[in-house]
């Protein structure tokens, strides 16, 4: 068990950066484009921006998946945590985002 987590945090750190530029550009696009909910900008951004992250990371490091074979985990479960983990990441922040924005409201008025 120690080793799936230490595996898969290694594989999702490599991907933390591209996920956050691909996200940041993707939701910056939508809501310039849209002018929509926030909270749908930022569900929608984070969606493209992990799929934009894995398939670079598929395709400019391809190789990489050998030692996460070789370690015994197959690249499908590898993908299912790296999900759920950003998904735990990101219904952390938006909790805190609306939480803050509520406060921030209270403290307006």
């Amino acid at each position: 068990m120690n080793r799936l987590v230490t595996l898969t945090f290694q594989y999702y750190r490599l991907l933390l950066f591209n996920n956050l530029l691909f996200s940041i550009m993707c939701g910056a696009l939508i809501h310039l484009g849209l002018k929509g909910s926030v909270i749908f900008t930022f569900s929608f951004a984070k969606l493209i921006g992990f799929v934009s992250a894995v398939a670079y990371h598929y395709y400019m490091y391809n190789k990489s998946f050998y030692y996460y074979r070789n370690a015994g985990m197959s690249i499908r479960k590898l993908y299912a945590y790296s999900v759920l983990i950003d998904l735990t990441v990101y219904i952390i922040f938006i909790t805190c985002f609306i939480f803050l924005s509520h406060v921030a409201a209270y403290i307006k008025s």
